[in-house]
Order: structure tokens, then sequence, then C-alpha cells
């Protein structure tokens, strides 16, 4: 590999970090907020605190893709 090479990868491992940092620690928050107001929620609540859930789902699934497509998974 050529020392141009190098600082693209390194700099694709430290988006890679940071988003799975920055994605991730909200998006369990989120969960974790979605879990408490689950219980004595109507139905229709249920359903909007269903697709949250869902969608922070969606975003862990394209952070482990990611993490995956890192030439240098750490």
């Amino acid at each position: 590999m050529s020392s141009q090479q190098r600082p693209t990868e390194s700099s694709f491992d430290d988006l890679v970090r940071a988003l799975d940092h920055d994605l991730r620690s909200p998006v369990a928050n989120i969960l974790g907020f979605v879990d408490l107001l689950r219980d004595g929620a109507s139905s229709e609540q249920l359903e909007f605190l269903a697709r949250i859930e869902d969608n922070c789902r969606v975003l862990l699934e394209l952070v482990d893709r990611l993490r995956r497509a890192a030439p240098h998974p750490r």
C-alpha cells in the first residue's frame, strides 16, 4: 500500500469509530426511554414507540454494517 492510502484508511477508521460512538450511545438511550414509556401507554402510543424502536434498530444495523466494512476493524 502506498503512503497516500494509509491516511485515507486511517481517516475512515476514525470516522467509523466516531460514528459508532456518536450514534450508538444516543440510540441506546432512546431505546431505554422507549422501554420506560411502554408502561401505561395506549395502543396508539405503543404503535409510535414500536416505530421509534424499529428505526433505532435500523440505525444500529447500519452502524454495524459500516464497522464490518471498515478496512481495519477494531
